[in-house]
C-alpha cells in the first residue's frame, strides 16, 4: 500500500513551470489573444500543476532579469518549458540580445539554473511571424533564423530537448499561404500573435514535439482539440 501511495504521490507533485512571451502568455477572457501556454495549461493532466509566467514583451535578457523567473523556479516544477526569441531582436538595449552573444549565454543560464532547481529544462524555438512578402508571396522569418539556430545548438551542447515550434509554424503557414494564415490572428494585421484557435494550434505542435522528444513530459498533458 505504501508503494502504491509512494507513486500516487509522486505523480501528484509533478508539475510544469512555462516561461516565455506574449505568444506563450496568459491573456483576460475580453482579450481576442491567446498564448500557447495558456492553452497547455488548460490541458494539464489531473494532479499536474502548471504554472504559466510567460510574459508579454519579454526577452531572454529582461525575463530573466524579473522576479517571475525566480517565482517560476520557486514552484519546484519537475519540467520548465522555455521560449524566448522574438523580443530578443529588439533595439531596446533592456531587451536586445545579439544572437551569438547575450542570447546564447542567458539560454545557458536558464538550463543552469533550472538544473539547479531540480527541474528538467526543455527549450522552446519561437513561432515564426505570419510575414509574407508582398512580391513573392513567400514566408520570411523575420530576423528570427539565426536566434533559432543558436537556440538548436545551446539545446544539443547542453543535452536540453528542443521542441522545433518555428519549423512547425513555418510549415504550417506556407500551407495555408497569405491569406488563410490571417485567420489565426487576435487583431487585423497583428502577424506575431493568435486568437484562441491559433494557440490551440500552436499548443498541440509544442506537445506532438514533446511526444518525440520528451514524452515523460507529454504525459502530464491532455491534447489540446481543435
Amino acid at each position: 500500500a505504501a508503494g502504491i501511495l509512494g507513486v500516487a504521490a509522486t505523480v501528484q507533485a509533478q508539475s510544469v513551470a512555462i516561461v516565455g512571451d506574449s505568444t506563450v502568455s496568459n491573456y483576460p477572457p475580453e482579450r481576442p489573444h491567446c498564448g500557447w501556454g495558456q492553452i497547455l495549461s488548460e490541458h494539464a493532466a489531473s494532479g499536474v500543476q502548471v504554472h504559466n509566467l510567460a510574459q508579454s514583451g519579454a526577452s531572454s535578457k529582461s525575463f530573466f532579469r524579473t522576479t517571475r523567473w525566480r517565482e517560476a523556479l520557486g514552484k519546484e516544477p519537475t519540467f520548465v518549458l522555455i521560449q524566448f526569441g522574438h523580443n530578443d531582436r529588439a533595439k531596446d538595449p533592456n531587451r536586445g540580445t545579439q544572437p551569438e552573444a547575450e542570447y546564447r549565454e542567458y539560454l545557458k543560464r536558464y538550463i543552469t539554473e533550472a538544473r539547479t532547481a531540480g527541474a528538467t529544462p526543455i527549450l522552446v524555438t519561437p513561432p515564426v511571424p505570419r510575414a509574407f512578402s508582398a512580391k513573392t508571396g513567400k514566408l520570411g522569418h523575420g530576423r528570427l533564423g539565426p536566434y533559432v539556430e543558436v537556440m538548436k545548438e545551446v539545446g544539443a551542447e547542453e543535452n536540453v530537448p528542443v521542441l522545433d515550434l518555428f519549423e512547425r509554424t513555418t510549415q504550417w503557414y506556407q500551407s495555408l499561404g497569405p491569406e488563410g494564415a490571417k485567420a489565426y490572428a487576435p487583431l487585423e494585421g497583428d502577424i506575431n500573435h493568435y486568437n484562441r484557435e491559433g494557440a490551440t494550434i500552436l499548443a498541440e505542435f509544442v506537445l506532438e514535439e514533446m511526444k518525440e522528444k520528451v514524452p515523460e513530459a507529454a504525459k502530464l498533458f491532455t491534447n489540446p482539440r481543435r
